[in-house]
């Protein structure tokens, strides 16, 4: 029989290939007990599911004529912040540093109000007068966006120390006039209506009136004694 020879192997494989099925025969029986707890679940469940897919569906229909209805306005959203969003990309470096900075001048502001002081709520600062660059003047002093040097993060100035007068790159190409430094120098021009509302101003502080009632003469007076000067106001 030309069969024979194949019919052979095949009754000698049959005693491994049963050795086989009784190994994982438990393991087989074990799985198919296990899929009866889902099976009995979804069909304990079928209700509540096909409510989830009718309200999927629903919401799919909302969301289909919502975006048919506004594709318009959205393309056109998104087109006019892409150049906001790709100066945000631009500036995306110095987000960890600035966000940190931040972080640390929050024990500095509490500190600066006074928190866990007897007068919380009360800041304490010092005023500078600083040498006066004129009022404003439309057209002249008009700010400028000329700057182009990309992000920085530039370290904040130690407690008590004033701050430089330009960043360690330079001025900013802002349009405006850059001195040599700041700080005190000579302070507004004497007798002037700017330096007189700033004497009313601190004058009227410490003798607890407005700044209207304050005498016109007290400039005369305290003027030249403030003029350059750092004046701490309490």
């Amino acid at each position: 029989m030309p069969g024979l020879p194949d019919l052979t192997a095949i009754v000698a494989d049959l005693p491994a290939v049963a050795d086989t099925y009784d190994q994982a025969g438990p393991q087989l029986l074990q799985a198919l007990a296990d899929l009866t707890v889902p099976s009995r679940t979804l069909v304990e469940q079928q209700n509540r599911l096909r409510e989830l897919y009718s309200a999927a569906t629903a919401a799919t229909n909302d969301l289909d004529a919502f975006l048919a209805a506004n594709k318009d306005n959205m393309i056109n959203l998104i087109a006019a912040s892409r150049p906001a969003a790709e100066v945000l990309a631009k500036y995306a470096p110095e987000y960890p540093c600035v966000l940190r900075q931040v972080a640390d001048l929050v024990p500095r502001a509490d500190q600066f109000v006074g928190k866990g002081t007897d007068h919380p709520g009360v800041a304490s600062f010092t005023m500078e007068i600083t040498q006066s660059r004129g009022q404003y003047l439309p057209g002249v002093d008009t700010p400028r966006y000329d700057d182009k040097r990309g992000p920085r993060c530039y370290q904040l100035p130690a407690p008590g120390t004033k701050p430089p007068a330009f960043p360690p790159d330079g001025p900013f190409a802002d349009g405006t006039s850059h001195p040599a430094g700041s700080g005190g120098g000579g302070g507004a021009p004497a007798a002037s209506a700017g330096e007189q509302h700033l004497l009313d101003t601190l004058l009227g502080a410490q003798l607890g009136v407005p700044p209207a009632q304050v005498p016109g003469w007290s400039g005369l007076l305290v003027g030249p004694l403030y003029r350059g000067t750092e004046v701490t106001v309490r």
